[in-house]
C-alpha cells in the first residue's frame, strides 16, 4: 500500500504485507456506525481495510484491518485450501434496513459473499458470518445501493432460468434473502470472461425519477442499463467495441472497461455529474506509438451518452514493449490546493501473453480533458 500526504509529497510504501501476497485485490474505507448488535457508535468508527491475494498453501480468503497503531491485523474470511489462490476481490458496507445493523461485506475468489460486522472484542475487530450470503459460478466484482436497495453482480451462469449468476437484489431482514435481476447470456467474447463490472447507481436518464443501474459486461463487451423499478428492464446503452472501432478505425481493440467502478465527479465544464470509467482498449497502431502507448478512459453523461479521454505525458518515456495499458481505479485528489480540479489514476493489467507485463504498474495525476465525438 503506497501513500501520498500532500500535493506536493512523494508517494512513499505505507505497509508491505509481505512476498507470500501477490498483490492487493481491494483497499476499502468504511466508517461503521453500529456494532454487531446493532447499537449505534458514538462516534462511528472509520477502518481501513486491505484483501491480498495469498500465495501460500493452504490458500485463505483475508481481510485485513489498519489498527490505531499503524499496525495490521489479518482476519481469515474463508479458508479455501488448495483449491485456488484465496482473495476478496470487492470490500464493500451496507446498513441492513430492517436491522439497522452496518456490515461490511467481502466477495471472495470461490465466488462466495460473506457478511462481517463490528466486534471490538476479536482480532480485527470485524466478526466474519461463517457462512456466505451468496455464492454463484464464479467472481463477483461489483456492487451498489440503488433506491435504497442492496444489488451485487455476480459472473453469469448463461441460465436465467437456474439463478446461479447475474445480478441479486438483496431483500433486508432476517434473514436476508437474494433474488435474482438480470443474467445476461454466455455469447461475444467468452476469453475475457462472464463478469458484470462497475454496478453503478444513475439517475434515470429517461426522467422516472429512480436511480438506476450501469455496469459492463465483460463477454458481451457492453454497458448496459438495468432499471430495478421498472420490471428490471434492460437496455444496452454503449456497445463498446463498436465504439472504439468508429472512434479510431478498423483494428482498434477493446478488453475491459469499469474495472472496479464508475467514479462520479462534476463536469469541469459545467458543472453536472458525470461517471469517470477507466479502459482497456487498444490503440491500432504498434507499441511504441503514442497513441498505442496512452491509456483510455470514458466520461458517462447524465443523459446516458458517452465521451472519451486518454491519460499519456509526452515527457515521460513509457516501455515500447507495454505501454500504459489499462486504466483500472480513479480518485478525485483529497488535497485543498488540488480539490475538484485534479485527479489521480492508475493502472496496468498483466493479462495477454507478455510477459513484461508483469509487476508493472503506473499512478499519473491530471486535470481532465474529454473529447466530444461519440453521442
Amino acid at each position: 500500500i503506497l501513500v501520498k500526504e500532500s500535493s506536493s509529497a512523494s508517494w512513499r510504501v505505507h505497509h508491505s504485507f509481505g512476498t507470500e501476497y501477490l498483490r492487493v485485490d481491494a483497499l476499502a474505507s468504511v466508517t461503521f456506525t453500529t456494532d454487531k448488535d446493532g447499537r449505534p457508535l458514538e462516534p462511528p468508527v472509520p477502518m481501513l481495510l486491505a484483501s491480498v491475494s495469498d500465495q501460500v498453501l493452504p490458500y485463505a480468503a483475508t481481510v485485513w484491518s489498519q489498527n490505531q497503531d499503524g499496525s495490521w491485523s489479518r482476519m481469515v474470511v474463508e479458508d479455501i485450501g488448495p483449491r485456488l489462490v484465496g482473495y476478496a476481490r470487492v470490500i464493500f458496507d451496507y446498513v441492513d434496513k430492517v436491522t439497522r445493523i452496518h456490515h461490511v461485506f467481502a466477495a471472495v475468489a470461490s465466488s462466495a459473499l460473506y457478511r462481517g460486522s463490528y466486534d471490538p472484542s476479536v482480532p480485527g475487530r470485524i466478526r466474519w458470518e461463517k457462512t456466505p450470503e451468496l455464492t454463484g459460478p464464479e467472481r463477483m466484482l461489483s456492487a451498489a445501493v440503488a433506491n435504497g436497495d442492496l444489488f451485487v453482480a455476480v459472473a453469469s451462469a448463461g441460465d436465467p432460468g437456474n439463478r446461479n449468476g447475474g445480478v441479486f437484489r438483496r431483500r433486508d431482514g432476517v434473514p436476508p434473502t437474494w433474488e435474482s435481476v438480470y443474467e445476461w447470456p454466455l455469447t461475444g467474447t467468452l476469453a475475457l470472461g462472464r463478469n458484470l463490472r462497475g454496478l453503478t447507481a444513475v439517475v434515470d436518464p429517461q426522467g422516472s425519477g429512480k436511480e438506476v443501474l450501469i455496469g459492463a459486461i465483460e463477454n458481451l463487451k457492453q454497458i448496459v442499463r438495468i432499471e430495478p423499478e421498472n420490471g428490471n428492464r434492460v437496455t444496452v446503452e454503449l456497445d463498446l467495441e463498436d465504439f472504439f472501432d468508429t472512434l479510431w478505425g478498423a483494428g482498434a481493440s477493446f478488453n475491459y472497461a469499469a474495472y472496479n467502478y464508475m467514479q462520479p465527479l462534476a463536469n469541469p465544464t459545467n458543472g453536472r455529474l458525470v461517471h469517470f470509467i477507466g479502459v482497456w482498449a487498444a490503440y491500432p497502431k504498434p507499441y511504441g506509438t503514442e497513441e498505442r502507448n496512452a491509456s483510455y478512459f470514458l466520461i458517462r453523461h447524465e443523459d446516458g451518452s458517452y465521451d472519451w479521454g486518454q491519460v499519456r505525458d509526452p515527457t515521460i518515456p513509457i516501455p515500447p514493449v507495454s505501454g500504459l495499458q489499462a486504466l483500472r481505479t480513479i480518485a478525485p485528489s483529497p488535497f485543498e490546493d488540488e480539490k475538484d480540479r485534479v485527479w489521480y489514476v492508475g493502472g496496468m493489467d498483466a493479462g495477454g501473453t507478455r510477459p513484461l507485463f508483469h509487476n508493472t504498474a503506473w499512478i499519473y495525476r491530471g486535470s481532465l480533458k474529454v473529447e466530444r465525438t461519440h453521442k
